[in-house]
């Protein structure tokens, strides 16, 4: 239950913008794994994927890294789904 004396209203208002926040935090994310997997970076620092350096250092778990490999793949080659999670 949410408490700290906001009304219904100001904790619906704050749900949505930190939603909106995490969804560009999200994106942003997705990017900069794109940007590492794209430059081979997992590879040079001993991993096999970026998936896998996800797991190793980051402490995912594999669908997770998978889904956020695949997020940032996704982001590539649809760029109005990059804009949309900035706005």
């Amino acid at each position: 239950m949410c408490s700290g004396g906001l009304d219904g209203g100001d904790v619906l208002d704050d749900v949505a913008a930190l939603v909106a926040q995490r969804n560009r935090i999200d994106a942003a994310l997705a990017r900069r794994v794109r940007a590492a997997e794209l430059e081979q970076a997992p590879e040079r620092d001993g991993q096999k994927s970026m998936a896998s350096w996800l797991r190793a250092h980051c402490r995912l778990s594999g669908p997770e890294a998978s889904r956020l490999v695949r997020n940032g793949r996704a982001l590539e080659h649809l760029p109005a789904l990059g804009e949309a999670a900035d706005a």
